[in-house]
């Protein structure tokens, strides 16, 4: 762990590039949310081999559950998946963030659903699959975290994907 402190915005760039070229994985926490997003532009100038992901906080919701948006959700899910894969990455964390407990890497690895090309299996262990994990069931997939599935065919919006997938 290192400690940058008392350096101005415009220096902790180049500082944490030059860090993270020593390793495969770093993360750098940073007070907030907006001071991530804008270490994560600085940095993508000077590093070009990994990606960079600024994780969000979670949102406080004072108004109901529907009126969420699912956005820093899908960015946060982004930054665990890249990490838990062992993708060269920084993510850059703000200390409200880093200090949230989340649910053991062991928890994520049980409740990962792999499909393969040609592999059979029943829409109703799809469907709970995807309800535990957490997708919104809807009639038209529109959004990430929902998935859809009339007669023998499933649409599913993965967070990390920018079009969601059709399985038949």
């Amino acid at each position: 762990m290192i400690n940058i402190s008392g350096v101005s915005d415009a220096r902790v760039a180049p500082i944490a590039a030059h860090i993270s070229k020593e390793e495969r994985q770093s993360i750098t926490i940073v007070p907030t949310y907006v001071r991530a997003q804008r270490l994560a532009g600085d940095l993508s100038f000077f590093v070009k081999d990994k990606d960079i992901l600024a994780m969000p906080e979670e949102e406080q919701v004072f108004l109901i559950y529907e009126a969420k948006n699912h956005d820093r959700l899908v960015e946060r899910m982004k930054a665990l998946k890249v990490l838990r894969t062992g993708k060269p990455a920084i993510v850059i964390v703000p200390i409200s963030a880093a200090l949230k407990r989340i649910s053991p890497h062991k928890a994520f690895e049980e409740n990962v659903i792999k499909l393969a090309l040609g592999q059979k299996m029943e829409l109703d262990d799809l469907k709970s699959g995807l309800v535990a994990m957490g997708y919104e069931y809807a009639i038209t997939v529109e959004s990430r975290g929902q998935f859809s599935i009339r007669g023998g065919i499933a649409d599913i919006f993965t967070p990390d994907n920018d079009h969601p997938y059709r399985i038949e």
